[in-house]
C-alpha cells in the first residue's frame, strides 16, 4: 500500500511565524505519525512501531523487511 500526501510547510511554517527552521518540520511530522497511528495495520504491532522520521523531518517511512 502507498500513500502520498502533499502539504505545503512553506505556508503552514509562515502561519505560525516559525522561519526556515526544520524543528518545526520535525514536530509536524510527530504530530501526523501520531495521528496516523490509528491507520497503520496492525497485527503485532511491529510495523506502526517502526515508524521512522526523516532528520529534516521531510518524510515518515515504516521500513520492513
Amino acid at each position: 500500500m502507498k500513500v502520498t500526501m502533499k502539504l505545503e510547510p512553506g505556508k503552514i511554517r509562515t502561519s505560525y511565524g516559525l522561519g526556515t527552521s526544520t524543528r518545526a518540520r520535525r514536530q509536524l511530522a510527530a504530530l501526523v505519525r501520531r495521528h496516523c497511528d490509528k491507520y497503520v495495520p496492525y497485527d503485532t504491532g511491529q510495523l506502526k512501531n517502526t515508524a521512522v522520521i526523516a532528520p529534516d523531518g521531510r518524510t515518515i517511512t515504516y521500513p520492513q523487511h
